[in-house]
Order: structure tokens, then sequence, then C-alpha cells
């Protein structure tokens, strides 16, 4: 599935993961179990450098923790998108309102509402491990991720 979307929370965010606005995603989303999926993602500009394709974990969520660590169901889904490069978390130099692409190729696990560093780092290892499958390689070459980016 492609996903472009407008980047909510970036680099003031977290350096490694950032927000899309599930606003305008709604329709598409819906259709779509909360859980952590694998993908190939890029921001619209080339601020990452001389790749900008890469290795991505997304998580869809509808239970976003507050700051005590309670959850409550979200009517809003909420995108969180998390890039890497060599299986390690990849800095994602991405301003808020800024276009970003993604596709999703696969679906590692259902939404919970406790989620611990040993999980995130199991969808980490299964993301990046089946991103290395050749049928779904070749999709970091799809034209959807590099329309509209900036040449370097």
């Amino acid at each position: 599935m492609h996903i472009e979307g407008l980047v909510l929370q970036g680099r003031e965010h977290a350096k490694t993961m950032i927000s899309l606005d599930p606003r305008p995603l709604a329709s598409r989303l819906d259709r779509l179990p909360c859980g952590v999926y694998f993908g190939w993602a890029s921001p619209s500009s080339s601020a990452l450098g001389d790749t900008e394709v890469q290795k991505a974990v997304i998580r869809i969520s509808r239970l976003p923790a507050d700051c005590s660590g309670e959850h409550e169901a979200n009517e809003q889904t909420t995108v969180s998108v998390q890039m890497f490069e060599h299986d390690s978390p990849r800095g994602v130099s991405a301003d808020c309102g800024e276009r970003f692409r993604i596709i999703l190729l696969g679906f590692v696990r259902p939404e919970v509402a406790e989620e611990d560093l040993v999980q995130g780092l199991a969808d980490v290892a299964i993301s990046c491990s089946q991103l290395e499958d050749p049928q779904l390689i070749k999709h970091r070459e799809d034209e959807f991720l590099s329309q509209g980016l900036v040449p370097l």
C-alpha cells in the first residue's frame, strides 16, 4: 500500500521517529488493523544524504500512551515511522509539513497497550530481515518513493 502524508512531528519530536498527520489518511488507515508494519520510506527532500529511501518500521496505533504510561483509546489513528540504515536507527531529517512517502509491505504484529524495549527491538529485527527478501527489496526502487525528491 502506498501512503503519502505530511510530517506532523519531525526534528523537534525525535531524531529517529517521525509522526504523520493521520487526518488526510483516515479513510485508508481505517481499513488496516492497528499494529506494526514494515516497508520502505522516503521524505520529499534530499536531507537524508546519498540514499533517501530507507527501511522503515511503521506503527499504526489507536492507543497512544500519555506521560503517566496510561493508555486510552484514541478515536484518531496515529502513524509513527522509524527509518533504518544497515539495520540501525537512522536520524530522520524531516520538518513539520514536509511530505513523506511510505510503501507498506508487511505486517509484523498487532498493536499492544504495553510495548517494551525487547518487543520494539524484535519488531526492528523482523522488519529489517523481511526487507532483505529479493521480492521486497525491489520495492525500494518504486517510482512512488522518488517522485518529487530533490536530486543531490
